[in-house]
């Protein structure tokens, strides 16, 4: 997985519709929009869709091919191959805490507002509940269940959607007696029902309320009263509370209108991160017809006078970002803003207008154009031409850039999983050829990438990376192989198997790695070997959002790295090198937090509490090297930091 981020940003939000009371389940709260109405026949087809390819989004799951985006000017964009959609991400704010469970707020949005269920025949719009509406992700993600077969379903801060327990090598498992979810790495979320769920028979959606990671320091999320989704406050691990401020419209509708924190600093006692600018009016008219589908039948689109939606968002300094809307709902165009208003730079997509006929499938563009100025004078257009086995099955994508070179991308029609990538020249050669296989794995049924090959065209040579896995989907071994077949390295990791581990579901941490070199005997080149939470802790109480009661000095379960060995002769396991962590180590705070050595002798244990709970209710612990603010730029997801740089599959992400 990837280090966990929380992100949030602007939104695109529609109008409330009326919500209708049935026998099998209630629709939720109005937030934005009523739909889809969980008591309409075709409501248990299109949930069970949301996880197929053709709905695929955003960038969590290592099983959904993306294909990276433009790379010359700074626009963090990319195309999920089986729904052909884009994603795209806008960073907000940046809040280091303690461990490494940090607060990033960022824009997620992902154009595949329209979800496709081939089996049923019908099209569901808005089928991923987005928050506060269509496209977008302003929260920490849902769970929801649908009851019938039994599916559970996460949907993460990206727009990430997955089965749980989970079935791609993620590991992540949802407990239904206690409604927490755990990470491979042991943070856990807890969540609750949505309000409107409450007292129903068949309960389906459920919000998170709560992180907390493997030392007890935990981030809590508050929602406004009488909303499902709306996200009243967040309070981070050093105490700092970032709130979501709502306009409300003349028919009740909240708006999200900015995201601010107390800030004495600031003028007036408040910081504003950003603020958001919405249509005055509908997005469309009264009368106009904005989507149809021909062989499809329709669910849960809004009216027209139902269409009120974000058009842009400005941070404090009077830069930011604006939204343009096409027809079927979608931004066709994102644009970023100089302080002064004008156009620094933009990408734009060639969705079909609706007055050029019904589709027969879900929107999708053939053509992204990028102006790394803002002016139309160095445009450049990217072209995808996708092959298609029937309706919201791809096969195949084209990526064609500028200067006419090409990279295809080739799924299996069965399964939706990434087959090949081929690289070809302006002139339509094939250079290079990238070839992926994959595995169900017979000890948790994980579908896992088992190898790639890439072959050199021209020659026919062939490179190839083969990789093997633990219970757990952890990458145990790494086999790579030259272009004359033969086998230079092999790398063996092993993970710890310790029980008091596996209770607390920490499963990912490497106990030793091995590089061995491409002889027949294996001779081993490089020995690191990795020990957890054996310095010992001194108790520090009352820091905020930390959990005191469950994680004291005596509770040492934590998947701290402690010590690692390196050996000057690797193969006979002899000139030990022991880096061992000599800092207090403090409950409340884990690894990764100070760089510092603090001598257990230079302060007594009553002098540093009242230190650490000084300098706690202030921010950082500026005097003991805080981690630094991690950069604002595209974060995937959240929750699943590596505990060490092991030997992992590589990202499945493509770039033209």
């Amino acid at each position: 997985m990837i280090p966990r981020r929380v992100l949030l940003s602007c939104v695109l939000l529609f109008a409330p519709a009326p919500f209708t009371l049935n026998a099998l389940a209630q629709a939720p709260n109005c937030d934005t929009t009523c739909t889809p109405n969980m008591g309409t026949p075709s409501y248990a087809g299109a949930v069970l869709a949301r996880i197929q390819t053709p709905n695929g989004r955003g960038n969590g799951n290592p099983t959904v091919a993306v294909v990276g985006g433009p790379k010359i000017v700074p626009m963090p964009t990319n195309t999920v191959v089986g729904s052909q959609s884009y994603n795209y991400t806008v960073p907000v704010l940046s809040l280091p805490g303690r461990n490494g469970l940090d607060l990033n707020l960022n824009l997620y949005y992902n154009s595949r507002i329209w979800d496709v269920d081939t089996t049923g025949g019908t099209i569901t719009f808005n089928a991923d509940r987005d928050n506060p509406s269509y496209g977008f992700r302003l929260d920490f993600g849902y769970i929801e269940t649908e009851w019938r077969s039994g599916t559970w379903i996460l949907t993460e801060a990206d727009g990430t959607k997955r089965p749980l327990p989970s079935l791609d090598g993620s590991y992540i498992n949802f407990n239904v007696a206690n409604n927490v979810l755990t990470y491979k790495n042991g943070t856990t979320v807890s969540y609750e029902l949505f309000p409107s769920q409450v007292g129903l028979s068949h309960p389906a959606l459920y919000r998170p309320t709560k992180i907390k990671d493997t030392n007890g320091n935990f981030i809590s999320i508050a929602y406004l009263s009488g909303h499902d989704q709306l996200i009243q406050s967040i309070t981070d691990t050093m105490g700092r509370v970032i709130t979501f401020n709502y306009n409300t419209t003349a028919t009740g509708l909240k708006q999200l209108g900015s995201i601010t924190q107390n800030a004495p600093s600031d003028s007036g006692g408040v910081h504003t991160y950003v603020t958001f600018t919405w249509t005055p009016a509908n997005l469309y008219a009264t009368g106009y017809s904005w989507y149809g589908f021909s062989g499809l039948a329709v669910s849960g689109a809004p009216t027209n006078d139902q269409t009120y939606a974000i058009t842009g968002c400005t941070y404090a300094n009077g830069t930011g970002y604006r939204f343009t809307y096409g027809d079927w709902g979608i931004i066709n165009k994102i644009e970023q803003l100089s302080a002064g208003g004008f156009t620094r730079s933009y990408v734009s997509y060639n969705y079909p207008a609706r007055s050029q006929g019904l589709l027969t499938d879900a929107p999708a563009y053939t053509q992204q154009t990028v102006s790394p100025d803002g002016t139309a004078n160095n445009l450049s257009t990217w072209t995808y031409s996708p092959v298609k086995a029937g309706t919201g099955v791809v096969t195949s994508m084209t990526v064609t850039d500028p200067l006419g070179n090409s990279s295809v991308t080739n799924l299996n029609q069965s399964t939706g999983l990434l087959s090949s990538v081929q690289l070809k020249d302006s002139s339509n050669t094939l250079l290079r050829t990238m070839n992926y296989t994959w595995f169900a794995s017979n000890l948790n049924s994980n579908t896992l990438l088992s190898g790639v090959a890439t072959v050199l065209n021209d020659s026919g040579q062939q490179s190839s990376v083969q990789y093997a896995y633990d219970a757990y989907s952890n990458t145990t071994d790494v086999y790579e192989y030259d272009f004359d077949a033969s086998l230079k390295r092999h790398t063996v990791t092993a993970f710890s198997t310790a029980n008091p581990y596996l209770i607390k579901g920490i499963v990912n941490l490497p106990t030793q790695v091995l590089v061995k070199d491409g002889q027949g005997t294996g001779n081993i080149i490089a020995r690191t070997d990795l020990a957890y939470d054996s310095t010992p802790f001194t108790s520090i109480t009352g820091a905020s959002s930390h959990d005191d009661a469950n994680y004291g000095s005596g509770m040492t379960t934590r998947g701290n790295l402690s010590s690692v060995t390196r050996f000057s002769n690797a193969a006979a396991g002899s000139g030990q090198v022991i880096r061992t962590l000599t800092m207090i180590r403090l409950a409340i705070f884990g690894r990764r937090n100070w760089t510092a050595a603090i001598k257990k002798s230079s302060i007594s244990a009553a002098a540093l509490n009242t230190v650490i709970r000084t300098r706690l209710s202030a921010g950082p612990l500026a005097g003991l090297n805080s981690p630094p603010a991690p950069p604002t730029t595209l974060i995937l997801g959240l929750f699943s930091p590596p505990r060490t740089k092991t030997a992992r599959s590589p990202n499945i992400s493509m770039t033209p």
